[in-house]
This record gives structure tokens, sequence and C-alpha cells, in this order.
């Protein structure tokens, strides 16, 4: 039986420890932004808990904004797992697309470091333009997940505005329980009223 030839291109290595780095930049970046302000936190401080040189952060990212914002887009691979969880059990309909977006938007209850980085998030996004907005970016990430489950996009507008108000509203607050399913319940009589009229 003949040998199988395997050809690493000298690339190869140098590309996989950059991803590690990178990904270790992402994982110190995301401890530090969850547990401090924001403000706080430096380039310095990541890298030292990366157990590298300022120089390694920077092969990764250009500046600390950089870096929290791809701890952010991280964290929506949170969200697609929240959809599929409850797709594997349920299926999204006009009756139960509010319930579908409560339970989405609900993991960023589930622990208190993923609630504090969409507190940082929502501080940052009051100094931003709408264009640069992460907050905006989440919202159209989830609005995009939504319609892809949910062909309907009227409703999961109207569902995911009146969801994303209220879901902001319990991190602002730091409601021990988030409240946003019991709202939802309230006012999902009349978004169904007003989707019928249409």
């Amino acid at each position: 039986m003949g040998k199988i030839k395997v050809t690493i291109s000298p690339e190869s290595p140098r590309k996989f420890a950059k991803e590690q780095t990178r990904q270790k930049a992402i994982d110190a970046a995301w401890y530090l932004f969850a547990n401090n302000k924001y403000a706080e936190v430096t380039v310095r401080d990541i890298a030292q808990l990366m157990g590298k040189s300022t120089g390694a952060f920077f092969a990764s990212f250009t500046s600390k904004e950089e870096a929290f914002a791809a701890v952010v887009t991280e964290g929506y691979a949170e969200y697609e797992k929240a959809a599929t969880d409850y797709l594997a059990h349920h299926t999204v309909n006009d009756e139960t697309i509010g319930k579908f977006v409560v339970r989405i938007l609900g993991i960023d209850h589930e622990n208190l470091e993923r609630l504090n980085l969409l507190r940082t998030e929502m501080e940052i996004s009051m100094t931003a333009k709408p264009e640069e907005s992460l907050l905006n970016k989440r919202k159209q990430f989830l609005y995009d997940l939504l319609l892809s489950h949910y062909d309907q996009d009227r409703a999961v507008g109207l569902y995911l505005d009146f969801a994303w108000a209220l879901h902001l509203d319990d991190c602002r607050e730091a409601h021990a329980l988030p409240v946003l399913g019991s709202r939802m319940g309230m006012i999902d009589r009349s978004l169904k009223s007003e989707l019928s009229s249409l």
C-alpha cells in the first residue's frame, strides 16, 4: 500500500499560532471587560492576562475598542445556540414568535458577566455614531437571526423592537429576575392584533 503524502504549508503553523493568540486576547478581554469598568481596562491588562506582551495583543487588534467589539461579536454565537435549542422542541409561528424572541434575548441574563458586557456595550453605544454602534449591530444580527427562522419581517421587526426596548430596560435596571417575559406577555396580544390588521 502506498504512503499518503501530506504537505503542510509553512504558513499553516504561523496562521494557527496567530489564531491562538487572537483567541487568547479575546478570552482575556472578555474576562476583564465583564468584571471591571470598561475605562479601567487597559491593553497592558489584557496582554498580562494573556501571558504575552502588548506586542502580541497588537498583532491581533489595533486597540482596546477593537478587542471589545470582537468580544461582543463572539457572544452572538450564544444567541444562535439559544435559537437552535428552542427550535429543537418548538416551531416558530404567529403564536410563538414572542416566546422565541424572549428565549433568545433571555440568555443575556443567564450570567452576570454576559449582562455586564451588555451594559458596557450600552454605555459605549451612547457616544457612538449610529452606524458604528455595537448595540445597533447586535440588534441587526438578532433581526437577521430571527428572520432566518420566521420569514415574516413585519412580525419579527415589531416583536424585536418591543422586546429590545424592554430588554435594555431590564439590563439598565439590573433586575435580579428579568421581567422581559412577563411584560412581553402583556403586549403580545396588542402586537398580534396590530399584525392581523395589516
